[in-house]
């Protein structure tokens, strides 16, 4: 279960960015927020 947690996270990351197409600058900012931290161990 832990292993596919980070899967459904990408995915869902995936699905919010195509959805809001990064026109909210605070949102793009909010993503690669989250995405550098979920690379960091």
């Amino acid at each position: 279960m832990e292993t596919l947690l980070p899967a459904l996270f990408h995915l869902l990351l995936a699905m919010a960015i195509r959805f809001c197409k990064l026109n909210n600058p605070m949102m793009s900012r909010i993503a690669s927020d989250l995405r550098q931290r979920h690379v960091q161990p």
